[in-house]
C-alpha cells in the first residue's frame, strides 16, 4: 500500500511539474514578436524591449476594441460616445494605467516574458470577448454596486459561476507556486497598496463631503486589480489569465475612458473648501515630517 501511495504521489508531483512548465517550456515562447525585433536590433536593453512590447500588445488591443465599438455589433448606450478627442485621450489613459499595471506586475524584470502569439491572441479576446459578452441580454444588465447580487438572472448566476470558477482554479494554482517561489508577500503587498489607494480615495470623498457616496465596481478597476495576481508566466494558464485581464482593462477603459478607474461615485459636485484642502496638506506634509524624524534620529 505505501508503494502505490508513493507511486501516486510521484504520478502527481510529475503532472504538475509538466503542467506548470519550468524554464525549458518558457524558453519556447520567450521571443516574441515585438520583443524580438527590438532585442534583434539592439534598440533597447532586454527589459525596456519586453516592457515597449506589452505596452504595443496593449495599443493593438486598443485599436481592435475601438474597431468593434465603433461597429454595429456594440449598441450605442453599451459605450459612452465615441469622438475624436476620446479616441486619442483614452489612448493615453490606456498607456498610463498599462504602464503602472506592468510595473506592479514586474513584468519586464523576467527574461522570458515575451510578446507571443499566444499573449497577443488572448488579450485581444480578453477585450473583444468581455465588450461582446455586453450585448447578451441577461448580462447586459449587470452592474456591481449595493446588493447586485439580488438582481441576477439564473442564466447570469450560471455565467458567473462558471468563469468565477476558472479564475478561482488558476489562482489557487498561481498561489502554491508563488509561495514556492517565494513571491506572494510581493504579489499581495501590491494588491493591497491599490487597495490602501482607493481607502485614502474614500477617506478624501468624505472629508470633502461628497454627496450620496456609493461604489461601483467597474470591469476595468476589477480586471486590473485580478491581473497583479497572475504574473508567473512559467504557467502557460497563469500567462493566458493575465492577457485575457489585461484586454479587459483596454477594453473598459477604450468603452468607457477614465470613468472606468472611478470605484466610488457620488451624486452632485461639492466644492473644496480652503479649510478642508489645508486640513488634508497639513496632514500629509506632518506624515513626511514624521519620517524625516525617523530617518533622521532612529
Amino acid at each position: 500500500m505505501n508503494y502505490v501511495n508513493n507511486l501516486n504521489k510521484k504520478i502527481y508531483f510529475f503532472l504538475m511539474e509538466y503542467s506548470y512548465s519550468e524554464l525549458n517550456t518558457s524558453q519556447k515562447y520567450e521571443k516574441g514578436i515585438v520583443k524580438q525585433f527590438l532585442k534583434k536590433f539592439n534598440l533597447f536593453k532586454i527589459e525596456d524591449s519586453i516592457f515597449w512590447a506589452f505596452m504595443t500588445v496593449y495599443t493593438g488591443v486598443f485599436f481592435t476594441c475601438e474597431t468593434l465599438q465603433s461597429s454595429n455589433l456594440i449598441k450605442s448606450n453599451h459605450h459612452d460616445y465615441n469622438y475624436t478627442t476620446g479616441f486619442a485621450y483614452n489612448l493615453l489613459f490606456v498607456w498610463l494605467v498599462t504602464m503602472f499595471l506592468i510595473k506592479e506586475q514586474d513584468l519586464a524584470s523576467n527574461v522570458y516574458n515575451a510578446d507571443t502569439i499566444l499573449y497577443w491572441l488572448f488579450a485581444n479576446l480578453g477585450g473583444v470577448g468581455f465588450a461582446l459578452l455586453g450585448e447578451v441580454p441577461f448580462l447586459s444588465t449587470i452592474i456591481i454596486t449595493k446588493d447586485w447580487w439580488k438582481h441576477l438572472s439564473p442564466a447570469a448566476w450560471v455565467c458567473i459561476t462558471v468563469i468565477a470558477t476558472i479564475v478561482i482554479f488558476i489562482g489557487y494554482s498561481e498561489l502554491k507556486y508563488s509561495c514556492r517561489d517565494g513571491r506572494f508577500k510581493r504579489s499581495l503587498l501590491t494588491i493591497l497598496l491599490v487597495a490602501l489607494s482607493y481607502t485614502i480615495i474614500l477617506a478624501l470623498l468624505i472629508t470633502g463631503k461628497a454627496k450620496d457616496i456609493h461604489y461601483h465596481v467597474h470591469h476595468a478597476i476589477f480586471a486590473g486589480v485580478l491581473s497583479l495576481w497572475f504574473t508567473d508566466w512559467k504557467n502557460k494558464l497563469v500567462m493566458i489569465m493575465n492577457a485575457i485581464l489585461m484586454g479587459v482593462v483596454v477594453e473598459g477603459i477604450n468603452f468607457f475612458g477614465i470613468n472606468e478607474l472611478y470605484l466610488f461615485l457620488t451624486n452632485g459636485e461639492v466644492a473644496i473648501s480652503f479649510r478642508t484642502s489645508a486640513v488634508i496638506t497639513f496632514v500629509f506634509y506632518f506624515f513626511i515630517l514624521i519620517i524625516y524624524v525617523i530617518n533622521k534620529f532612529f
